[in-house]
């Protein structure tokens, strides 16, 4: 089932370039937006243990089984949830696509 999801990480796991490089290539993946510091919102139909086990398996760490730094993945629930953002990221979070960009 299609879900929007918050995915909130670490410095310690990857730079935005690394963790955006990892969205871009993630299958499960359809859609994603970026408009705070350490956190993206995305689309996706897998659960999120299943897209933990994809960051985990992307920024694994040969030195013990996890990533190599911290992360949280939790679907977006919009009758608990509140707050400022772009109204393209609350249109990905609660339609669960991106609008059209404006043409100026």
């Amino acid at each position: 089932m299609r879900k929007s999801y918050v995915f909130l990480y670490s410095d310690a796991l990857g730079t935005y370039e690394e963790v955006k490089n990892f969205l871009d290539t993630c299958d499960d993946i359809q859609s994603w937006r970026n408009d705070l510091p350490h956190s993206f919102f995305f689309v996706s139909n897998a659960t999120a243990g299943q897209l933990v086990v994809k960051v985990v398996e992307h920024f694994g760490n040969e030195h013990f089984s996890g990533p190599k730094g911290m992360f949280l993945i939790m679907p977006y629930d919009s009758l608990s949830t509140n707050g400022y953002l772009s109204n393209r990221s609350w249109s990905l979070l609660n339609e669960m696509q991106l609008p059209p960009k404006e043409i100026t």
